[in-house]
């Protein structure tokens, strides 16, 4: 057996059944509630958040560095020794700075190695580009530096990722813009085609009106991964089922051409700030 574990966290979208599929460490978010913590996919799933976000609005947080240690020994007990992390871009959550700070604070002989990626990147292609690196450590090639530098080239230049957002609401109540600007956005059914760029989350396209966004949300889609002739393919939705369905038919060829696709739910960080009726769709190209 490999004595290397990769470790992504539940923002990437996977939730534990896909984490076991691929051999992958989940660590979970916290989700606050009605001054209440829970443990993401122990003490709550993502149709529960669902659920609550439909009602208020949420706020997500890290757990501790002692907890990270905890889960860190878990798999130090199963006869693991070195650690690969590749956590979402440390410019959209603190969770890079805290499991270096867990690591570095760690006292355990049993820890021979570990690495903390700035990924710079986010949601599923973090999961895919985790997959990719543990069937190279299948093949024997559990070196961190070699891993973490493929694991570099990857997320910048082999992955893209895309999300179509309805509203600025709930951006507006995580304070990360003005709440007079989500309601002018709105009133004019101003909608935003996101993307992960220098490890933040930025706009590539606004677009006014539902139908017309979803089109050309569509199109630079097809457009994107049009470019690479073998490549995994990311689908994700949260509560809007009828938009999901309607990305899926236009994207069929696609989808069927893909050596792989994996289908999924928005992760609670990217559903609490980007709201339920995001949609995503994104790619890493095996050339």
């Amino acid at each position: 057996m490999s004595k290397t574990k990769i470790i992504i966290d539940t923002s990437s979208c996977f939730d534990p059944q896909l984490a076991k599929k691929y051999d992958l460490a989940l660590f979970p978010y916290k989700i606050l509630r009605d001054e209440k913590v829970y443990t993401e996919f122990k003490d709550i799933d993502t149709e529960e958040i669902y659920d609550f976000l439909e009602e208020e609005f949420l706020h997500t947080t890290m757990p501790s560095t002692g907890e990270f240690q905890e889960f860190v020994k878990s798999y130090l007990n199963e006869g693991y020794e070195k650690f690969l992390v590749i956590p979402v871009s440390k410019n959209i959550s603190g969770l890079m700075q805290m499991t270096r700070l867990a690591f570095e604070s760690m006292d355990d002989a049993r820890l021979k190695e570990y690495k903390v990626l700035d990924t710079k990147s986010g949601g599923p292609v973090t999961a895919v580009c985790a997959l990719l690196l543990n069937e190279e450590i299948k093949k024997g090639n559990d070196d961190l530096d070699y891993l973490s530098k493929k694991a570099n080239y990857i997320l910048a230049e082999k992955s893209e990722v895309y999300l179509l957002l309805r509203s600025l609401q709930n951006l507006a109540k995580g304070g990360r813009i003005p709440k007079s600007l989500s309601n002018i956005g709105d009133m004019v059914k101003l909608n935003t085609i996101l993307t992960v760029e220098d490890g933040s989350l930025k706009p590539c396209k606004k677009v006014f009106g539902d139908k017309k966004s979803l089109k050309q949300f569509i199109e630079l889609s097809k457009k994107r991964v049009k470019k690479s002739k073998k490549y995994i393919a990311l689908i994700a939705h949260a509560r809007d089922f009828k938009d999901y369905e309607i990305m899926k038919d236009g994207l069929k060829e696609e989808l069927e051409n893909a050596e792989l696709v994996i289908e999924m739910k928005l992760s609670s960080v990217l559903t609490t700030h980007l709201g339920l009726e995001t949609i995503g769709f994104g790619f890493v190209s095996l050339d």
